[in-house]
């Protein structure tokens, strides 16, 4: 008996001994007040990340930013690197949709090391410029000049997404995932913020650069149903698409969704809402696996019947009409948890945490069942493990054999595991 005794406590002596390689809290707070929320937030960090080497913040655009990081730092210490974005409405926990609020995502690990760079777009920035910019001073910050990093987390400010990433991979090449999501208001009216650090900014990117040897995995996914409609871009550019096989591009997807947007395509009244459910899609095959990324429409012009989108689109590209319902947007949030943890060949009992990104067009869509239905059952795939959540103007993410792209109304998931 006493040989399985110490056998035993030969077993577990690592385990008291070293404890977990990661350790990931997270905290939430509805509360009107920048520095009451970020004190209800950040009580409830377990205490092990209470001093935290890293932490994504996401909130609405209530907040004073500047005061919420104020907050935060004045009780995580100067050393915590912080990064992140606003968000549409409010922001996704362990407990659905929190309306109107904040959350923290706090890591503390030994095994990771972590950098944030920040560049803002003016007239003589451009997207590329600030992704370069921004990407080589993260990298410095973190220390690991001559190496790449593990993944990136990104928040860019609608419009410059595709110019970003260009970028970024300028320094670190394409086979590096960027994950993330474009920094989000309530109404697309230019009041979303970005940041890294104590540095805030209305356009630009922000982003934050992770080296470790511990597991990540992540998925970016649309969800959508396929349909037969398909038509090559004639004529387009930048996010307007002119024509579809040579025919005004806004018929033709009018056309596609069975006539629904006859009395927009008269007025120009935006079609975001609907459009939702019927986006159109780029289609990549990568060894016999086909993907996805949605475009989404956002307007008619009644003068020439041209469609505007939010991601570029080049004469040439193969557009595919995808069809969507609550249903299928409801059950992405569980179905993209599940696809990262495969990807990461990480275990609900080895998982630490994890970032979702859900579009901001998708959530509209669904925000009445979105906290009750699409939230819990992600919750359930995580193990109750903690993660935090934004609602974005437009998806970064990587796709293997493709590389890094931007597009719209997706959802990616990162998990961390050891």
């Amino acid at each position: 008996m006493k040989y399985i005794t110490k056998i035993s406590i030969l077993f577990l002596l690592p385990i008291f001994m070293f404890g977990r390689e990661l350790y990931i809290g997270y905290g939430e707070s509805a509360k009107s007040s920048p520095v009451e929320a970020v004190k209800e937030a950040y009580s409830m960090l377990p205490e092990e990340v209470k001093k935290p080497d890293f932490c994504v913040i996401y909130l609405s655009i209530g907040y004073d930013t500047k005061r919420v990081i104020k907050a935060l730092r004045s009780l995580t210490g100067p050393k915590t690197k912080f990064y992140g974005g606003t968000s549409c409405l409010g922001v996704a926990t362990p407990n659905g949709m929190l309306k109107n609020g904040l959350a923290i995502l706090a890591f503390k690990s030994k095994r990771m090391s972590f950098g944030v760079g920040i560049c803002p777009v003016s007239k003589t920035t451009n997207g590329f410029s600030a992704g370069k910019k921004a990407i080589q001073m993260a990298i410095k910050d973190a220390g690991r000049k001559n190496e790449k990093p593990s993944i990136v987390l990104i928040s860019p400010t609608p419009g410059i997404e595709e110019d970003v990433l260009k970028g970024i991979e300028s320094v670190i090449g394409n086979d590096v995932p960027i994950f993330g999501g474009s920094a989000a208001d309530n109404e697309i009216n230019g009041k979303w913020k970005i940041f890294a650090n104590h540095k805030v900014y209305s356009n630009g990117v922000s982003l934050a650069v992770i080296y470790t040897d511990l597991k990540i995995g992540y998925a970016f996914i649309t969800g959508y149903k396929t349909t037969v409609k398909k038509g090559v871009a004639t004529r387009a550019k930048g996010r307007t698409i002119y024509q579809i096989d040579n025919r005004p591009a806004g018929e033709v997807y009018n056309e596609w969704c069975s006539n629904a947007f006859s009395q927009q395509m008269k007025t120009g009244a935006s079609i975001l809402g609907p459009a939702s459910f019927t986006p159109l899609a780029r289609r990549f095959v990568e060894k016999g696996t086909v993907s996805y990324i949605t475009i989404h429409p956002s307007k008619i012009s009644p003068r020439d019947k041209s469609l505007q989108v939010f991601a570029e689109v080049n004469t040439g590209d193969t557009l595919y009409l995808l069809k969507g319902n609550k249903s299928i947007l409801l059950s992405r949030p569980a179905s993209v948890g599940m696809a990262a943890l495969y990807q990461g060949g990480i275990s609900p009992q080895d998982l630490d945490g994890g970032i979702l990104i859900y579009c901001a067009g998708t959530m509209l869509a669904v925000k009445d069942e979105l906290g009750n239905k699409g939230i819990p059952p992600l919750s359930t795939v995580l193990g109750g493990k903690p993660f935090i959540g934004a609602f974005t103007f437009g998806e970064q993410g990587f796709i293997r054999g493709i590389g890094n792209r931007h597009g719209n109304l997706m959802t990616s998931m990162i998990v961390f595991g050891e």
